[in-house]
């Protein structure tokens, strides 16, 4: 039997401080395309942690230059679920540049 093969779309990009964090947010905030991608946001050892589920893989990795690090792993998004602090659950990147961002 075949292993079967699940096409991961979804990236967690790490911040080291929420000054790049706010630039990678405002960034996506301000376009239509990516304003509602379905988002979380966790804090872990003081970094924080912004996973995107998208089948747009460039539209979202225009972020990647404000970010320190990224993960493609579901291993990672179980890890961030049960010790991370959730600080934004569904819909991150609109409630965060709603709040955080001059595109009103």
């Amino acid at each position: 039997m075949a292993a079967i093969k699940i096409k991961s779309n979804i990236t967690t990009f790490i911040f080291e401080n929420s000054e790049k964090l706010t630039l990678a947010i405002n960034c996506l905030y301000s376009s239509r395309a990516t304003r509602n991608l379905k988002s979380n946001l966790y804090l872990f050892n003081e970094k924080y942690y912004l996973t995107i589920i998208s089948n747009e893989n460039k539209s979202v990795f225009k972020i990647s230059e404000f970010a320190d690090n990224y993960s493609k792993s579901y291993l990672l998004i179980s890890f961030l679920n049960e010790y991370a602090k959730n600080l934004i659950i569904e819909n991150a990147i609109s409630k965060y540049g709603k709040a955080f961002s001059k595109y009103f």
